[in-house]
């Protein structure tokens, strides 16, 4: 037993610091990611922040180099301009990395007939002249149809700035990445638009070498959370990410680390960062790609532990079918001492109670006696005297013999169960505390009636009624209160389909405090000190009410003192505690 709760308690110490280091991997891997997509976010932004340069310039250079007035007056010398433009758009993209295009479209309210400097990069890695202005090219370029509107030209007008990762171009039959704004004329007349191109197949390159782990993934989104560029192989990358995605959209940072589960419910560690230009760049990648031998520890454990376990639920099963007996019987015998100690502590009040039931009719009778005395030395004892002295006398020791008859029979045990009065029941233990309740000017109020009627063991009932109105008396005793009385009354109710009887028990006493409260019923507990009580007759009275009687016993603080409420089925459902 020993070795096995060694194990138990080492065990799940082991996993608990398995599960440690595990977070602290997962906080590491999490961290490892942030650094990654920071780095690699940042050579992102370099090349967009390049093109939004690129944007300034070729604005800048609108702006100095052209004017609707000068197109509509002077088409030579706009000629010349958009050659020396188309000179220096040429060189700077020569000299930039990435940049797949640069261009300038003019606004077709002012300029006619499709006027635009485009260059690109062609197949062979040189620079070519795109003219876009031949029908036979372009079909579809800048319509007056309001069905079909270039985001490229007219959002960036109307916006000021437009960022497409997924715009395919009808005259190349590819997807760009394009970034387009709107140039105006010294006189604030809307030249065009300038803007550059990315091929989007460069873009996924570069956002596939910047994959961190071989098992993991990044992407690519647009500021909608629109999926430009990953390196997953699944068929469906947009379904793939749809949990990444949802987890930075519900995320209210601009960037940041967490863990979600993805698809097939395997957890992965992901983070990312917004870029310059509104897109978000993320990365992910397996938890258990991670923690693999953290969680293979773990896991041994956790079967160590259930096996453990199950030897020790084994073992004790054995035990207990070995010792139950042995178990139960001094349980019996337990109980069977605690009633009895408590029997003998009620003996002896019992024979102090006697003492004072009695004391009063023997003074009377020795009264009458000495009258008689007197009457016969006087020859005044005539035969109407003597039979009243003698008669008065017949009837204290009739009631002395009821006195110690209703004593006797209580502390017999009883044999079996019998159906009897509550009224009566309750009188019995009154009688017995009769002269006691006289003495303290106790007014008892009964207000039971007769109808009350229940099943079990006799004797045991009134012993707990006299446990609680012996109880009941002392509160009083040691109450401020001018008036001291006990009341007891009784009612019906109903707790689910059953009838009950309640029984109140009513004293004018001090209230019960709260840490009393959680103890009175416990054995051997008494507020009373070592010599004048001995902690069992509430205890019992709690044993007896719920074992014998199938019912329920508690206590309520009012206003003006305690009532002690006791709870019996008022039918026998077979279940009426054990004969």
């Amino acid at each position: 037993m020993i070795i096995i709760g060694i194990f138990a308690i080492a065990l799940p110490v082991e996993i608990l610091a398995i599960i440690h280091n595990q977070k602290i991997v997962e906080e590491e891997a999490q961290s490892n990611l942030e650094y990654s997509v920071e780095s690699s976010g940042a050579k992102l932004n370099m090349i967009f922040n390049s093109m939004d340069n690129l944007i300034n310039m070729m604005q800048a250079i609108a702006y100095s180099k052209f004017s609707g007035e000068e197109y509509r007056n002077n088409y030579e010398q706009y000629l010349e301009s958009k050659q020396e433009c188309s000179e220096i758009m040429e060189n700077t993209l020569e000299n930039t990395d990435y940049l797949s295009g640069l261009y300038i479209t003019f606004n077709p309210e002012i300029y006619k007939n499709r006027q635009e400097i485009w260059y690109m990069y062609d197949e062979n890695g040189g620079i070519e002249f795109i003219d876009s202005s031949p029908e036979e090219i372009t079909p579809v370029w800048l319509p007056d149809d309001s069905d079909y509107e270039p985001d490229y030209y007219y959002d960036a007008v109307s916006d000021g700035d437009f960022w497409s990762g997924m715009d395919f171009d009808n005259t190349l039959g590819i997807y760009m990445l394009t970034h387009t704004r709107p140039a105006y004329d010294v006189n604030g007349e809307l030249i065009g638009i300038v803007g550059a191109d990315i091929y989007m197949d460069d873009i996924a390159e570069l956002v596939e070498s910047m994959q961190v782990d071989k098992n993991g993934s990044v992407a690519l989104f647009s500021s909608e959370m629109e999926l430009y560029a990953s390196t997953t192989d699944d068929k469906k990358p947009n379904a793939y990410f749809e949990q990444l995605a949802q987890m930075i959209t519900k995320d209210k940072r601009k960037e940041g680390a967490f863990i979600y589960e993805g698809n097939k419910g395997v957890d992965y560690a992901a983070a990312y960062m917004t870029l310059d230009n509104g897109w978000i760049f993320a990365s992910s990648q397996p938890v258990n790609g991670v923690v693999t031998e953290a969680s293979d520890i773990r896991d041994a454990l956790i079967v160590a532990i259930i096996l453990t376990i199950t030897l020790i639920m084994g073992f004790v099963f054995m035990m207990v079918r070995r010792y139950h007996r042995e178990i139960a019987t001094r349980a019996e015998q337990n109980e069977i001492i605690v009633i009895n100690q408590a029997r003998q502590a009620k003996l002896g009040e019992m024979i102090g109670n006697i003492s004072h039931q009695c004391k009063q009719p023997l003074n009377s009778m020795s009264i009458d006696i000495q009258n008689m005395t007197d009457d016969f030395n006087y020859n005044e004892l005539n035969s109407e005297n003597f039979n009243y002295y003698t008669n008065k006398m017949k009837e204290t020791i009739r009631g002395m013999s009821e006195t110690i008859g209703d004593f006797a029979e209580f502390l017999k045990p009883d044999k079996k169960k019998t159906e009897f009065s509550l009224r009566n029941s309750i009188e019995k233990a009154l009688a017995m505390l009769n002269e006691s309740l006289r003495i303290n000017k106790i007014d008892i109020v009964n207000d039971i009636d007769d109808t009350f009627m229940i099943k079990g063991y006799f004797n045991e009932f009134i012993q707990c009624i006299f446990n609680i109105i012996e109880n009941a008396r002392d509160a009083v005793i040691a109450g401020d209160s001018r008036k001291k009385y006990i009341k007891i009354w009784a009612e019906r109710c109903c707790r689910g389909e059953k009838s009950i009887i309640k029984i109140n028990i009513f004293n004018i006493g001090e209230q019960i405090s709260e840490e009393t409260g959680s103890k009175i019923f416990e054995a051997y507990f008494s507020t009373k000190g070592e010599t004048r009580g001995t902690g069992l007759g509430l205890y019992l009275t709690k044993q007896i009410i719920e074992d014998h009687f199938n019912g329920e016993i508690y206590f309520l603080n009012t206003e003006k003192g305690v009532t002690f409420i006791i709870e019996l089925p008022e039918e026998d459902d077979g279940k009426m505690g054990r004969d």
